[in-house]
């Protein structure tokens, strides 16, 4: 702290108040500065002190800032007011975004519809949007169209062999046929597969076969009505085996038996002791249905029940299956075996008696019986003609 003298001497040269402010940062507070000049000389030379007595203010010496309880309610009343901005700002902000999200939706399908002509101003009619067919221009390249069977006349063959069935397919490679020579059994062949004559199964067809024979095709078709005795010959045999095989079952589920008309039991044994000892499948099946035409009419169920047929309709599969114990050889001539599904008869789905029986009339009209059927996981097409 400055002394006494140096107060004076300070007094001396100059006035008060510009001592004041230019030794404003020794720290002194004022008023003591000024209790000092009030004091008299004589009093410094009795060495006497002019603050005896003297109580300083209760100011503190340092300058405190203001209440903190009234800068946090200035806060407060700042932060409400900026709250409330901030929310006007993000509402708009938002607003604007769902505004521009409508914009371009709205766009989108007013671009993506054609533009209707409609006369302007100047007359001229606006022309709607041009499409591009994006498929017709072949990216990829383009896709090679299938060939489309060609029909081939060729000559009949002079084999001495007949055709019996056609298995059809929708690769043409995994089609076959039964073929059989005279006098002896038909066999199975597939397609390039070695046939008598030095002959090989190049095709197959609804109702005709191609072999290559010496680098030539021939054709092969079913056999006409008057040849029905060349195919009575070769399934001779086989007739008489499936007669006695089927008598043995029909003694063995003689109750079955029991509850099927006599007239239909007696017309059976004639269809199984003289139609199909001389006739071929197609005879013996068109014979079969003329014969039984008013049962089938009536009560279509029981005849399905002499040919050993029942309907079968198991997830996708709907038809007639082919049951264990087949009463009559019509079927099995035809090629069908126990256990197939016949699921379509000429392209037409079958399963249901009431629409069935109504296709028996166009079946006949056709001259061939085109018969989907199902065996075990495969399916394929038998052609049966009938005369």
């Amino acid at each position: 702290m400055m002394s006494i003298t140096s107060w004076t001497s300070a007094w001396g040269g100059m006035d008060g108040r510009k001592w004041i402010s230019t030794n404003r940062c020794s720290g002194m507070p004022v008023s003591i500065f000024l209790a000092a000049t009030t004091c008299p000389i004589r009093s410094f030379r009795s060495k006497k002190s002019c603050f005896d007595g003297y109580e300083p203010p209760s100011l503190p010496l340092f300058p405190v800032g203001p209440d903190m309880a009234s800068v946090l309610d200035l806060m407060n009343q700042h932060a409400r007011k900026l709250s409330i901005l901030l929310t006007l700002v993000l509402a708009v902000w938002i607003g604007t975004i769902l505004a521009q999200g409508v914009l371009f939706v709205l766009s989108e399908q007013a671009t993506s519809v054609a533009p209707m002509a409609h006369p302007s101003n100047s007359g001229q009619v606006e022309q709607p949007a041009t499409r591009i067919d994006i498929a017709a221009l072949n990216l990829f390249g383009e896709v090679a169209a299938e060939p489309a069977p060609a029909v081939v006349d060729a000559p009949r063959t002079s084999l001495n062999l007949q055709l019996l069935g056609v298995f059809s397919a929708t690769d043409p490679k995994r089609a076959s046929a039964i073929v059989a020579e005279v006098g002896k059994q038909g066999l199975l062949y597939h397609v390039d597969e070695k046939m008598p004559g030095n002959a090989t199964l190049s095709s197959v067809h609804p109702d005709h076969i191609l072999i290559k024979r010496n680098g030539r095709l021939e054709k092969l078709a079913f056999p006409e009505t008057d040849s029905g005795q060349t195919i009575v010959r070769q399934t001779t045999a086989r007739t008489s085996s499936n007669r006695s095989t089927s008598a043995n079952r029909t003694s063995s589920s003689s109750s079955r038996l029991e509850q099927i008309p006599d007239r239909l039991a007696q017309r059976r044994k004639q269809i199984l002791s003289h139609g199909s000892s001389s006739r071929d499948p197609g005879t013996v099946l068109r014979s079969y249905i003329n014969e039984n035409r008013d049962v089938l009419q009536q009560n279509p169920g029981e005849v399905l029940s002499q040919l050993g047929v029942s309907p079968v309709s198991e997830g996708n599969t709907q038809g007639y299956r082919i049951g264990n114990e087949v009463a009559s050889d019509v079927l099995t001539r035809a090629g069908l075996m126990r256990g197939d599904v016949i699921l379509s008869v000429n392209g037409q789905a079958v399963g249901d008696l009431s629409n069935d029986q109504k296709m028996i009339d166009q079946v006949l009209a056709q001259k061939r019986v085109r018969v989907g059927v199902q065996r075990k996981q495969r399916k394929f097409y038998l052609t049966v003609p009938i005369p």
